[in-house]
């Protein structure tokens, strides 16, 4: 419930009235990842989208299909900068909020996939930071292309038939990104 309310409240802040953000960035980040980024002087949030899916035809119809909400806040330091070109260094905290969805032919085990379902999604259940060092190019006051290139580090602690597990994956990351500014 808790994360319903502040995804609730993150969507309601980003489409206010009127528009609290000078630069929106839309990001590529591999296969499967999207980005929407808003800043307002140099403070950070948006929001990473990544979704999968998966069919097994062999043994029975299967389908699995996953999506990572990951809502972000964060802050970019500013480096240097000469010409259209700049530098800077990004440090982002998020947390990852699942959905996933497995489907078979039959009913019967689709119930039983449902218990399982819940337990993978607070596996995946994670906070995270992200820092990262980028590079901007600006064709004018308004566009511009920038690329990111960092490391991420996802945190969890779940608790499964009264064994506690605390898990620390991390990845390293790259990104491409458009910006708009106003």
């Amino acid at each position: 419930m808790l994360k319903k309310i502040i995804t609730l409240i993150f969507i309601s802040a980003i489409f206010c009235y009127e528009l609290p953000w000078k630069t929106v960035s839309i990001g590529i980040m591999g296969d499967g990842a999207n980005s929407a980024t808003f800043n307002t002087n140099n403070i950070l949030y948006g929001l990473d989208v990544l979704t999968f899916g998966l069919e097994i035809d062999d043994i029975e119809e299967l389908s699995v299909s996953a999506s990572l909400f990951m809502p972000k806040i964060g802050y970019k330091l500013d480096q240097r900068s000469k010409d259209k070109l700049s530098t800077y260094y990004l440090g982002e905290v998020y947390m990852v909020i699942p959905t996933i969805s497995i489907e078979t032919d039959d009913s019967e085990f689709d119930d039983e996939i449902e218990d399982l379902t819940e337990d993978v999604e607070d596996a995946v259940d994670m906070l995270g930071l992200r820092f990262s060092y980028g590079i901007e190019y600006k064709f004018n006051d308004q566009l511009s292309l920038s690329t990111d290139i960092g490391f991420n580090l996802l945190l969890n602690s779940i608790e499964i038939a009264d064994t506690d597990l605390k898990t620390r994956v991390g990845n390293t990351f790259t990104k491409l990104s458009l910006n708009f500014s106003f």
